[in-house]
């Protein structure tokens, strides 16, 4: 065989392994998307997230309904049970109900699902007390969770942030599994989607 015959048939090998590599993996489906990290993202999951967050003041509290309003104008009426974790944003200890006072600045987490009251009302999952400007941590499910060599990466249920965790954020990152609800501390996140960050700190909540 010649040498420039030689060549062809190398360039023709080259292009189709370009051709197979950006096809992606053979298991993805139409409308699902590999992220950088190889957990799978669902773009619709981002469009429809399973959980919203709401910043703002505590307007009121009755019963196991606690009023927030944002600056914005926007409100929510977070209903919440034993389920539901009150968190104080400082320390990320867990606080009884009786610190749902009105005034208290708050980030709610709260289902998506909501009524077509006014103001609407949702299932609370998480109250982290403390205003937004502060250095609170971030209330998420994880969805997806990948072992690392020293760290684990996890998916958020809402499938828009990949968290990476490490021995020195949390000295039991290798037991976290799907499913789990986390605490998060980050200063830096990229502007993507998902978005990325390195967890400072991260507490596995019970």
């Amino acid at each position: 065989m010649k040498l420039y015959q030689k060549i062809a048939m190398f360039m023709t090998c080259m292009c189709l392994m370009g051709v197979a590599n950006a096809a992606g993996p053979a298991h993805v489906h139409r409308g699902e998307a590999v992220s950088r990290s190889g957990l799978l993202v669902k773009p619709d999951v981002v469009r429809a997230p399973q959980m919203q967050v709401l910043c703002g003041t505590i307007a009121q509290v009755e019963g196991d309904r606690v009023l927030v309003k944002a600056e914005d104008g926007n409100s929510v009426e977070v209903l919440y049970d034993r389920s539901t974790y009150i968190v104080d944003g400082a320390s990320g200890k867990l606080r009884l109900p009786l610190a749902l006072q009105a005034g208290q600045k708050v980030v709610a987490y709260h289902s998506a699902r909501m009524t077509r009251s006014l103001p609407p009302q949702a299932q609370g999952y998480a109250l982290v007390l403390g205003a937004q400007e502060e250095y609170l941590p971030k209330f998420m499910v994880a969805d997806q969770v990948e072992q690392g060599d020293g760290f684990v990466k996890v998916l958020s249920a809402n499938h828009d942030i990949i968290v990476t965790v490490t021995p020195e954020a949390c000295a039991a990152y290798g037991e976290i599994k799907a499913g789990d609800k986390l605490l998060v501390w980050s200063k830096m996140m990229t502007m993507s989607i998902p978005a990325y960050t390195n967890g400072e700190k991260v507490v596995v909540l019970p």
